[in-house]
């Protein structure tokens, strides 16, 4: 194992090092839950949430002076970043009435939404 790369596939350890790799991920999340009961015998809740992500990922190879042919191509210097952002609106309605002896009937509708 004398060679430049000492058995590892293109390059020595000490050369990964110089590699600059970067993820990122900001995340916000909101709701809102609303309650109104017109009646004694009818109530009514209504959620709403947003969840909102924002990715951002960088790889930087800078320029390598010695044994840059190690890392073919990305010896020379390279850069990329890759960015991604994606939301999701959620809606549930909930509604019960409260009649007889039974007590309360429930019923239930609910709306999921995403973007990219």
């Amino acid at each position: 194992m004398n060679d430049r790369q000492r058995g590892f596939a293109n390059s020595p350890p000490e050369m990964w090092r110089t590699v600059e790799n970067h993820a990122d991920n900001d995340r916000t999340t909101l709701s809102l839950t609303g309650n109104y009961a017109p009646f004694e015998w009818f109530t009514n809740r209504l959620v709403t949430g947003l969840d909102v992500n924002a990715e951002n990922n960088l790889i930087l190879w800078p320029r390598q002076t010695v044994n840059a042919d190690l890392l073919g191509a990305n010896g020379l210097g390279t850069k990329s970043a890759g960015r991604a952002t994606r939301s999701y609106i959620t809606v549930d309605y909930s509604g019960s009435l409260k009649y007889g002896l039974r007590g309360l009937q429930p019923w239930r509708w609910q709306r999921f939404g995403s973007s990219r």
